[in-house]
């Protein structure tokens, strides 16, 4: 069942209209959209909405430690996030423009016709409550793969921490062609080994939401199917 979407805000000037309409015009899942409305309105779990509500003792990142933690920050801004903005083709201008506001960012992005879809990767990233740590030494790679039939591509995202819960890296990229679940998902678990080895993590314990391709990893025989192809690629890197 899809997320219901908010109301569209009344009242608002033309920039923020033309703001609105692009993010509801956005092909993309709604909770994604939900996000975005969201860090446009300040209106996320960030640490310092908890602050201001007293329900946080401080307003410090989650994961940088170092920063108030409000949209800009948690979505663009922290240390912890500079490999997903990594390509400086696309994404230099972070480093030339000073943007006050979500708001602005996002209009830019849009009007570019940027990836807006990563915010939801760093959000992802960020807000992992059901995670758990791996043992001592050991590092986890959690890893996930998403489709966006409407713009004809796919998607995958891959976070590393240690035992304490500290991102060591993380890395997004966009596949420019449409796959199958359970093949995205291969596909991303070997992007996540190769990534992995990379940083140079090579005791880690690999994670994602897709049992079957867990299971595939595991079995002794290959399938001469894509997801079963895949699976190959990533024990070979395993």
């Amino acid at each position: 069942m899809e997320e219901e979407l908010p109301n569209k805000p009344q009242e608002v000037t033309n920039d923020e209209k033309q703001l609105w309409n692009g993010i509801w015009s956005m092909r993309v899942p709604p909770k994604l959209k939900t996000l975005l409305w969201r860090a446009c309105q300040e209106a996320m779990l960030t640490k310092s909405a908890l602050f201001r509500r007293t329900i946080s003792i401080d307003s410090l990142c989650v994961r940088c430690h170092a920063h108030s933690e409000d949209s800009m920050h948690a979505l663009w801004f922290c240390s912890e996030l500079d490999s997903v903005w990594s390509n400086m083709e696309l994404w230099s201008f972070q480093f030339l423009v000073q943007f006050v506001t979500f708001k602005e960012l996002l209009s830019l992005l849009i009007k570019n016709n940027h990836q807006p879809e990563l915010f939801a990767v760093t959000w992802t990233h960020r807000s992992s409550t059901h995670w758990r740590p791996p043992p001592f030494e050991l590092f986890k790679i959690n890893f996930d793969g998403a489709v966006f039939a409407h713009d004809k591509k796919s998607g995958i995202g891959v976070v590393i921490r240690d035992h304490q819960g500290l991102v060591i890296a993380s890395c997004s990229k966009p596949v420019h062609q449409v796959l199958r679940s359970n093949d995205i998902e291969a596909k991303a678990a070997g992007w996540a080994l190769s990534f992995a080895l990379d940083v140079g993590v090579k005791r880690a314990v690999l994670e994602g939401d897709s049992l079957t391709v867990i299971k595939g990893l595991m079995e002794e025989e290959s399938l001469l199917i894509p997801m079963g192809l895949l699976n190959e690629d990533a024990k070979q890197l395993s």
